[in-house]
């Protein structure tokens, strides 16, 4: 996930040296070559702070969700063997299937849930719309796997929904962004995500060597409810801006 960000970034900064160059001339030095990705927020550091509101200025240890880096998340190869002798089943609630993000994730989550024998035994689209989320949330509840994997249309409307699938004795994984009114860890396991905040740091980082002193920049929101993921990258523009 934190690679894909990291991908579009520098995908956005490519796009962006062509006009570049035309304003300022083909010959002129490339700002994107004095720049390392990697070493933009200190190597491994994670600033991104979880759907609770924290301020920036507090220190992220401080903040009632505290971030952890998957490379802390390892399974030993008793727990690989338990997890294939259970034959676990999931089910993928997604937020849609229309783009390609959410094609190549459920790819990924496939893969690597094969590796441990779990089953997933279906994947729902409800193209951005939140009563059909809802819809798809209670139908995949009835077909009783063990977890549900979901990324929420927004963060209000599927939110009495979710809380169906632990009155079910189902495990939730929210992926990006969770709903209000859930409480962690009874009501979903976790949250896995980039650090959409660290992300947008990044981004703006690159793209202020393209712009001229006293210039202007302008914002696009995703403008799909409240998405806490595209708006944590774009509130790390602004504050960074």
């Amino acid at each position: 996930m934190k690679r894909l960000g990291m991908i579009a970034v520098a995908l956005a900064a490519l796009m962006l040296t062509a006009s570049w160059r035309v304003a300022t001339g083909a010959n002129e030095p490339d700002p994107l070559n004095t720049i390392n990705p990697a070493k933009l927020l200190n190597g491994n550091t994670v600033v991104q702070r979880g759907p609770t509101y924290c301020p920036i200025q507090k220190p992220i240890s401080q903040c009632p969700e505290a971030p952890a880096l998957t490379s802390s998340l390892k399974l030993s190869k008793a727990e690989i063997a338990k997890a294939k002798k259970a034959n676990f089943r999931v089910g993928i609630v997604m937020q849609t299937m229309d783009i390609s993000w959410s094609v190549l994730t459920v790819r990924g989550i496939k893969d690597s849930l094969k590796k441990y024998g779990v089953q997933v035994i279906g994947v729902t689209d409800p193209k951005f719309s939140a009563d059909k989320q809802v819809s798809d949330i209670e139908n995949m509840i009835q077909r009783n796997p063990d977890a549900i994997i979901s990324i929420p249309v927004d963060d209000t409307t599927p939110g009495p929904a979710y809380k169906k699938i632990s009155q079910a004795g189902i495990k939730l994984i929210m992926m990006l962004q969770t709903t209000r009114g859930l409480s962690y860890p009874k009501e979903y396991s976790t949250m896995i995500g980039p650090d959409d905040f660290g992300d947008g740091l990044v981004m703006a980082r690159i793209l202020e060597k393209y712009i001229p002193k006293n210039g202007s920049l302008g914002l696009l929101g995703f403008n799909v409810g409240n998405f806490f993921t595209t708006d944590r990258r774009q509130a790390g523009v602004k504050w960074w801006m």
